[in-house]
């Protein structure tokens, strides 16, 4: 069973500086035009969430921090981090425009260095609902 986390402190968010820096990298990709090898296509998408760091059997692994959401697909998304992640798993906050939010899981694949931040790729693997 998946454990369903009740987010505190969420009153903060991303800095504007990690905000900025996701967006510029979003054009950039928007950009690109060379072959796409995934899946299914990514759609330019950055957003603000709240993340929490999981350990393989899904229990909740240090303090959640806010990180930027970008390039969803249908398989997964890309995190921009303010700090190394380590974790092999994450739940993600995301708040809807029209109200309400998701709580996606996320396996995590890569964490890589990306200027002053980093990179986390994940796979979805399964929707936590918080609704109660």
């Amino acid at each position: 069973m998946v454990p369903i986390f009740q987010f505190n402190n969420t009153d903060s968010s991303p800095s504007p500086e990690l905000l900025d820096f996701a967006r510029s990298l979003a054009r950039q990709r928007q950009a690109f035009e060379g072959r796409q090898v995934r899946r299914s296509p990514r759609e330019p998408f950055v957003v603000s969430v709240l993340t929490q760091p999981l350990c393989d059997d899904l229990r909740a692994e240090g303090d959640p921090f806010w990180a930027v959401a970008m390039d969803v697909s249908a398989g997964g998304l890309c995190l921009i981090s303010p700090t190394r992640f380590r974790a092999a798993h994450v739940q993600l906050r995301i708040r809807l425009p029209a109200g309400g939010e998701m709580n996606p899981c996320l396996k995590i694949t890569r964490c890589r260095p990306i200027g002053p931040y980093f990179e986390i790729a994940g796979r979805f693997q399964t929707l936590i609902d918080t609704r109660g």
